[in-house]
């Protein structure tokens, strides 16, 4: 639903200081359906209230039929309607005054004047070689309420604009044929030339029936300072009389996230000054609450960004595409904003990381959009952080190649041949390095620039009773083809006492040790005794072919979401 709350004054005509010329006025539309709009209003000054009633119909982007029509509490009623299919229109217009109210400042005639009319018109709008143009036929009769004069009159009008290199030229006529009077014809041309660097000027003609009129001279400069654009003109206009007047004017129009504002003042020679202004937007109810956009239409998108990462949240860039094809880029700098979309269309909104060292989940959001939608499209903004691994083998070999696996993973990329990697990350989500060598282990918390590491046989592996399966290979394997991994253990005292019990026993082993932890191999192809035997058994040691390569599709399902390996 769409409403506007008002309040303001009409010009007065005399020195009277009546209340009746303040009004204040209330406006509503609600859409019943994608193509049938319904609206209300109330307008009310100190004597009188106007009461309104509307309906717009859309069956299409090419036709439509408009009908606002509205009563006086004195009874006087006011009608409006207006019927388009592109580009020919329809409109018509009354004014009904009653006879019994002689009452001065009356609400309707402050409005629309002191006489009964009614017009009726045809037309014809668009496109044409490169310009754009209009013609309309009206037929027009006005009377007094007392009925005793009338006046009736057949209008032709018809307007073309079209752009030129250096600048635009206008071009429009009315010709009026009034009944028992002389006919009238007025015509203004118009050009304005570009000058660059936002200066521009306007030279206009206007005529009538008797000849030229008078012509005006303005020089403009306009400037763009982000989302705001200010004005100023200095004119001068020269009559057939040679009465010559001078203005300066000014407005300033811009909007921030929420909201429009405009502002106009406006002085010249002869004394009058004037001084006005404005704030617009559209108010959006949902089952989230209420959201506000300096922007109109019959379709929105809100698009929330949740940052999880230090600092402010980063502006990224929405591309928005229309039936396929571009439509608008732009930035999002803050965590919501409300988007207007194009209703009847297939749109697809995007949101790019841009330079930001960010990732993006629910980034895209595809709809058809119909009028009177509001759509959602949340996102989880990611920072990303990056390290440099350099990592080797448990023969101490550099890693020739390196897979990211979890959902904190990005990307890896190879920085040389001898095993050395930047990998891309998520922050604060987990996610695990493999390789066809195995598992690969190195200090996450380690602060300096590079991170040394192993990837390691075995380890991925976190079965019980590994040893009653994997023994057999000791004797259907030739020793040298095999290595046996005896496990991981604490740093320090553990894995000190795991040494003293290896050589007790006479078992040649390799400690590798990484981010407090130490992992325990016999690489050499010793034989073993049945005492040692014994002791890897206890240890539930791993016997492993020691050329083998992790299938890393497998690797990923045995880890699965596991945080510690």
């Amino acid at each position: 639903m769409d409403y506007v709350l008002g309040a303001g004054f009409f010009d007065q005509n005399d020195d009277s200081q009546s209340d009746a010329y303040n009004y204040v006025r209330g406006l509503a539309n609600y859409r019943l359906t994608e193509q049938l709009q319904v609206g209300a209003g109330v307008t009310s000054n100190s004597d009188s209230q106007y009461y309104q009633i509307s309906s717009a119909y859309m069956p299409n982007n090419h036709a439509s039929l408009e009908y606002v029509g509205g009563r006086y509490s004195e009874g006087d009623v006011f009608h409006t309607a207006r019927l388009s299919y592109d580009p020919f229109f329809v409109d018509y217009r009354q004014l009904v005054l009653t006879r019994d109210s002689d009452q001065e400042h009356r609400l309707v005639n402050l409005m629309y004047g002191e006489s009964n009319y009614r017009d009726i018109g045809v037309g014809i709008s668009g496109n044409l070689w490169g310009s754009t143009g209009y013609l309309r036929y009206s037929h027009n009769t006005s009377s007094s309420v007392d009925g005793l004069s009338s006046y009736g009159s057949q209008t032709v009008s018809g307007g073309v604009f079209y752009t030129l290199p250096t600048g635009q030229i206008s071009l429009s006529v009315d010709y009026t044929n009034p009944v028992d009077y002389d006919d009238e014809l007025r015509t203004t041309l118009s050009y304005t030339l570009d000058i660059g660097d936002g200066l521009s000027t306007q030279f206009s003609v206007y005529g009538d029936e008797h000849g030229l009129d008078k012509n005006t001279n303005y020089l403009r400069m306009n400037r763009n300072h982000g989302n705001w654009f200010s004005n100023a003109s200095l004119g001068a206009s020269v009559d057939r009389d040679a009465q010559t007047m001078s203005d300066l004017s000014g407005s300033l129009s811009g909007h921030n996230q929420h909201i429009n504002a405009t502002a106009y003042g406006y002085m010249n020679d002869s004394g009058t000054q004037s001084l006005s202004g404005g704030l617009s937007g559209t108010q959006i109810f949902s089952l989230e609450g209420v959201d506000t956009t300096y922007e109109k239409s019959r379709a929105f998108a809100k698009v929330s960004k949740h940052f999880n990462g230090a600092g402010d949240n980063p502006g990224v860039r929405l591309v928005v595409t229309k039936d396929g094809k571009y439509q608008q880029n732009r930035e999002i700098l803050q965590e919501t904003s409300v988007i207007k979309l194009d209703d009847f269309a297939s749109q697809e909104l995007t949101l790019d990381q841009g330079s930001n060292n960010v990732d993006i989940e629910g980034n895209r959001l595809n709809v058809f959009t119909l009028p009177g939608s509001y759509y959602h499209l949340e996102a989880q903004v990611i920072e990303l952080l990056s390290r440099v691994v350099i990592l080797d083998d448990v023969n101490d070999k550099p890693i020739d190649s390196l897979q990211c696996i979890g959902d904190g993973c990005v990307s890896v990329e190879p920085l040389s041949d001898d095993g050395v990697y930047r990998v891309n990350y998520k922050k604060d989500i987990p996610y695990r390095l493999v390789s066809h060598k195995g598992l690969c282990i190195y200090d996450p918390q380690a602060i300096s620039h590079y991170t040394n590491g192993y990837c390691l046989p075995g380890i991925e592996s976190e079965a019980m009773k590994r040893w009653p399966d994997s023994s057999k290979l000791l004797e259907q394997v030739e020793r040298e083809e095999l290595l046996v991994y005896l496990g991981r253990f604490k740093a320090g005292t553990e894995s000190d006492g795991i040494k003293r019990r290896l050589d007790t026993h006479s078992i040649r082993y390799k400690a590798i040790e990484v981010a407090g932890e130490a992992f325990f191999y016999v690489m050499d192809k010793q034989e073993f005794m049945p005492a040692q035997i014994d002791l890897l058994e206890k240890l539930d040691a791993y016997v492993l072919l020691r050329n083998a390569e992790v299938d890393l599709l497998t690797i990923h399902t045995e880890l699965g979401n596991k945080n510690e390996v």
